[in-house]
């Protein structure tokens, strides 16, 4: 991920500590248990996808380096 990425990932991970942490006060308010449900799936969605990318380009970098290693 880029910097940037990064950046808006840890913010939206404060959002949803700061919802949790509050979780009693939004639920008193029935508009905001559909919307922080969806933020939460998007949010577990966005981190399963930076792990995968993360995975993809480590073995990338793996492959790239063993055969830097064999072609010598």
């Amino acid at each position: 991920m880029t910097d940037n990425q990064e950046n808006k990932l840890t913010m939206y991970e404060a959002v949803q500590t700061l919802l949790s942490v509050n979780g009693e006060k939004t639920a008193v308010v029935p508009a905001f248990t559909g919307p922080i449900a969806r933020f939460q799936g998007t949010l577990e969605s966005i981190k399963s996808k930076a792990t995968e990318v993360e995975g993809a380009a480590a073995g990338m970098l793996a492959r790239k380096n063993l055969a830097r290693r064999t072609s010598w």
